[in-house]
């Protein structure tokens, strides 16, 4: 009986997990495609890397995020960061890109490439995955 009471509580832990797992890619998707809608689109250049510790404590390899120069559309040149960086370096100095920013707040911005979908579309699969395994465990 103590093993079928377990099972059952593990399998709401994955059916819960799952569902929190679709709410978040819900948000972010959300969220991603308002930045999308409302962004402006201008060329860029990357200009450099800036070197960051990996956040994995287990890894020593730096990761490598897009430093990149545009010009907004009321001519301001600003230099921004990407948010997402990788090992290795994604951009090489001088790779033209198109930059995505938010005409309210120029800051903003950001490398528009094809992975733009990824994180919402991973998160998804996985709490399809978790919720479908905790609902398949729980009806057994």
């Amino acid at each position: 009986m103590q093993g079928s009471s377990l099972k059952q509580a593990a399998a709401q832990i994955f059916l819960v997990l799952g569902l929190m797992l679709l709410c978040i890619a819900g948000y972010v998707a959300f969220n991603t495609t308002g930045f999308l809608t409302n962004s402006v689109r201008v060329d860029g250049v990357v200009v450099g890397n800036k070197i960051q510790a990996s956040g994995d404590p287990d890894s020593h390899e730096p990761v490598f995020c897009p430093v990149f120069n545009f010009r907004t559309l009321d001519g301001r040149r600003l230099t921004a960061t990407a948010d997402v960086c990788s090992t290795p370096a994604s951009y090489k100095p001088d790779t033209q890109v198109t930059v995505i920013y938010d005409p309210q707040n120029p800051e903003k911005a950001a490398i528009l490439d094809s992975n733009v979908g990824f994180l919402p579309g991973l998160l998804a699969l996985m709490g399809i995955g978790f919720a479908g395994f905790g609902w398949a465990a729980k009806a057994r």
